[in-house]
């Protein structure tokens, strides 16, 4: 991404959304200002806002009233930035207002697909898909049981992880191929101690173990375009 500096509408700016577009887009001019006086040459984007909602033009997860996404891409394509989007696979809302706290469920894996597709056609340079782990909880050992319990619990979670990711990616890449698609990592993928092949590490949460996110697989196994450490 280069010189990127990292977006969040709800922080940043845009922190009332009774606002009009044409104020949220003064304060976006200022913040393109911003950006450019620190000699930056991207941005990227958070699309979900601190309460849940999507700064994107969404029919399957609850959106903003003013569509963000598309006033961020026209002034950074103005001041000559890229603009590359971060795509949140947890802790948004349904179009009804259900929480949407993870993607274990079809209702909900399914929501964040299409939502994924409606936002690969902005003019995006990466996205980039984050907030994907999945932890044991009695929410997700309640899909489990309703799945038939079938194996172990701890597998099933890992599988189901590595199906959203992966069908995620794939609804990108069917809306527009052109736009690479990848993961943003915080984690260590495994300690060695923890699993054979992972690093000489002590971390206290692991990607593999406690996220049930094997980034190394999808990595390796060429399922994404880049990987972002954060």
């Amino acid at each position: 991404l280069g010189q990127a500096w990292r977006l969040a509408p709800g922080t940043d700016f845009y922190k009332d959304d009774t606002v009009t577009e044409e104020a949220a887009s003064a304060e976006l001019d200022q913040v393109m200002t911003q950006i450019v006086n620190l000699n930056m040459n991207s941005i990227l984007v958070d699309t979900r806002m601190p309460d849940g909602r999507v700064i994107f033009a969404s029919k399957a997860v609850q959106s903003t009233p003013v569509d963000l996404l598309k006033l961020i891409t026209k002034k950074a394509a103005e001041n000559g930035l890229t603009v590359s989007a971060v795509f949140h696979a947890s802790d948004l809302l349904l179009a009804d207002g259900t929480p949407l706290a993870s993607h274990v469920s079809s209702v909900n894996r399914q929501a964040l697909m299409d939502a994924a597709g409606e936002l690969a056609v902005y003019e995006l340079e990466t996205l980039q898909l984050e907030d994907y782990y999945t932890k044991r909880s009695g929410d997700t050992y309640r899909e489990f049981v309703s799945y038939g319990a079938v194996g172990d619990y701890n597998s099933w979670l890992l599988n189901t992880t590595n199906v959203a990711l992966e069908r995620i990616v794939e609804t990108v890449r069917s809306a527009k191929n052109t736009l690479p698609v990848g993961i943003g990592v915080s984690s260590v993928w495994a300690n060695a101690a923890a699993k054979e092949g992972g690093s000489e590490t002590s971390a206290d949460f692991q990607a593999l173990i406690d996220g049930h996110a094997d980034t190394k697989g999808l990595t390796e196994g060429k399922k994404i375009d880049f990987v972002d450490v954060n």
